[in-house]
């Protein structure tokens, strides 16, 4: 059994007021819907813009189903999610159903759409046997629409022996990282998806970010944070930036830009080592990502045994490392 550990996020919670219960135990369990940003032009003919719903399928799947398309974001599989995607072509409307798959055309656009059109998303979760207190599920909306809850990726953006793979390729440990993929039935990296091959260094990134945030979290780093307005609808307000690792990364003298370094350290990397020679398509650059989970609006139902939460976070935010935040530790891992 994994622990969250593996995916570099501390066990120190902000919330010591924890519940307890199940999540994802049916898909209609985890419902998520993407929302979109205001103002996007159409036009009588163009690009496709695509709404899906799909029902237990993966991401993997999905990007087989529409080779020539944007999509927005990662939903996770054991799940209901609604979702929306760009094709890179102008062409006729695109509809067709298949199992746990429904594909429908909404609208052309004069160009293909990207995830920067992506605003939010929306969530609606049942957790299944669950105990605890109605003061302590008040705390945790109180602590997630305050932005005090630490914006880690969440165990669903690692699969299997992605991060270790990644930590290879940037490690230019070519010959491991294929004895890997070979498990999967890949001889080489190339053999790979290219949207596979980006995520397994961006897996790994992405591994290093948490390790950072749980450095803050757990010793407390003095100093400043870099904080930069935003006004995206529903979410307003100053928030803190933390950067990621990348071949652009660097350091500036604020708290998690400090964490990052020590993390690099530790793993004996430069920033220049995230420039990927031998397969430039797998470099990644850096930059910055909320270093708390944004939220705006926030609801709790109970329900006999179980508890519906219901919240709105914006592009980048976890619902699962919100919900670290209510569930027992372990317990939230072994429902995912």
């Amino acid at each position: 059994m994994a622990a969250f550990e593996d995916y570099g996020i501390t066990e120190r919670r902000i919330n010591y007021r924890l519940t307890s219960g199940f999540i994802k135990e049916y898909y209609e369990d985890f419902i998520v819907c993407e929302i979109l940003k205001k103002g996007i032009k159409f036009s009588a003919h163009g690009h496709p813009l695509l709404r899906i719903k799909k029902r237990g399928v993966g991401h993997g799947e999905l990007v087989r189903s529409l080779p020539n398309a944007n999509l927005f974001g990662i939903k996770d599989k054991v799940s209901i999610a609604y979702q929306f995607a760009s094709m890179k072509s102008r062409r006729p409307p695109i509809k067709f159903s298949r199992d746990g798959l429904e594909v429908s055309t909404v609208g052309f656009t004069p160009e293909a759409l990207g995830r920067g059109q992506l605003l939010g998303n929306a969530f609606g979760i049942r957790i299944r046997r669950w105990r605890g207190d109605d003061e302590a599920v008040r705390e945790w909306e109180r602590l997630l629409l305050k932005g005090l809850m630490p914006n880690y990726f969440g165990p669903q953006r690692f699969g299997g022996n992605n991060i270790r793979i990644g930590m290879d390729i940037v490690r230019r440990n070519f010959k491991a990282a294929e004895d890997r993929l070979s498990e999967d039935g890949y001889r080489n990296i190339r053999d790979v998806p290219l949207w596979l091959r980006r995520l397994l260094v961006q897996s790994y990134q992405s591994y290093l970010f948490n390790r950072s945030l749980s450095r803050v979290v757990d010793e407390g780093i003095k100093g400043k944070a870099i904080r930069v307005a935003m006004d995206e609808g529903p979410f307003m307000g100053y928030i803190s930036m933390a950067p990621l690792a990348g071949y652009s990364f660097r350091a500036k003298d604020d708290i998690y830009s400090k964490a990052l370094v020590a993390e690099l350290e530790k793993e004996g990397l430069r920033a220049r080592d995230f420039y990927i020679d031998e397969y430039p398509e797998l470099s990644v650059e850096g930059g910055y990502r909320p270093a708390a989970i944004i939220s705006a609006k926030a609801y709790h139902v109970t329900e006999e045994d179980s508890l519906l939460v219901g919240f709105l976070l914006r592009r980048g935010s976890y619902a699962t490392s919100a919900l670290q935040e209510l569930l027992d530790h372990q317990r939230t891992l072994e429902s995912l």
